[in-house]
């Protein structure tokens, strides 16, 4: 299993890159650097849009989970 985050840094959108076999259960979850959970998405598979244009700029940390499968990552949000 693979995920990857593109473009990063990003201004609005991110595309979610993952490996095709998905659960139904696929979820990306955004959190601010206190760790508070800011967006929740239920991941469909490769190439899923994720729109940031209501996040504000700065970092975050980002949470891919499909199964036992769990990648946490940087994002870099901005204008």
């Amino acid at each position: 299993s693979y995920v990857r985050l593109y473009p990063n840094p990003a201004q609005d959108v991110v595309i979610v890159e993952c490996s095709p076999v998905l659960t139904p259960a696929a979820s990306l979850i955004i959190y601010d650097m206190t760790g508070r959970p800011m967006r929740r998405y239920a991941i469909h598979g490769t190439g899923q849009k994720i729109d940031l244009e209501t996040l504000a700029c700065g970092v975050y940390t980002v949470q891919f989970k499909d199964g036992s499968f769990v990648k946490t990552m940087k994002l870099v949000k901005e204008k």
